[in-house]
């Protein structure tokens, strides 16, 4: 059974009264709660024509990564070769 990732962060928006772009940080870890480092975190649109963002995460699973305001779905891609599962959108 391979183990899923989760993929949790907190969109922080620069102040201005109509921020353009804000900054997801979070960290990914597995079923147990571990942190997983590797692989990377896709921000995706539910609306087609937008380009997602990437970003790596890094070896104590956090990451961060801007875009521009919206609603966004966030998905943790293992690292290549991994037995782990992609996480699911949330």
């Amino acid at each position: 059974m391979a183990t899923a990732l989760l993929a949790t962060g907190m969109i922080v928006a620069a102040p201005a009264v109509h921020a353009a772009e804000g900054t997801l940080t979070g960290s990914v870890v597995d079923d147990n709660g571990a942190a997983i480092g590797g692989g990377q975190v896709a921000l995706f649109e539910p609306e087609p024509g937008i380009a997602p963002a990437f970003a790596d995460i890094a070896s104590d699973g956090t990451f961060s990564i801007s875009a521009p305001t919206g609603p966004w779905y966030v998905v943790a891609i293992p690292p290549d070769g991994s037995d782990l599962a992609p996480g699911t959108p949330v």
